[in-house]
């Protein structure tokens, strides 16, 4: 039995590089293919002498925005649950008012989480 069917060959690599954006340095697949080649949907509405400067803001965002978007979400939930388990009556029940509080922030929960805080707090559905 031969295994060499299974090492990676540039015939492979070729292949996934049909995959991605044909902007230089772009690190998307392509998804639009409007004339200009297979581009990523941030090239391709823009025109290509502007695609180094489209490519390193989406690196930069990358390192940057997400990450720190991504933190300050994380904060943010963090003293919604703070605040809801300090003003909890019950200390025993204190996860449920925090489930509750997250879903009046807006955030989405599943049903199974809201179905939990509800039967604890004795909230019903009369909808």
């Amino acid at each position: 039995m031969a295994f060499a069917k299974f090492d990676k060959t540039d015939n492979q690599e070729d292949s996934y590089n049909t995959l991605m954006c044909a902007a230089h340095g772009c690190p998307q697949r392509w998804s639009v293919d409007a004339g200009k080649g297979r581009l990523c949907s941030r090239h391709a509405w823009v025109p290509a002498n502007t695609w180094g400067e489209v490519t390193r803001s989406m690196a930069s965002e990358s390192a940057f925005g997400v990450r720190e978007a991504k933190e300050a979400a994380e904060a943010t939930r963090f003293e919604i649950v703070r605040k809801a388990y300090d003003k909890a009556p019950d200390p025993f029940k204190a996860w449920a008012y925090a489930l509750r509080a997250r879903e009046e922030s807006g955030e989405r929960l599943s049903l199974y989480q809201k179905a939990c805080w509800r039967e604890a707090l004795g909230v019903r559905d009369d909808a």
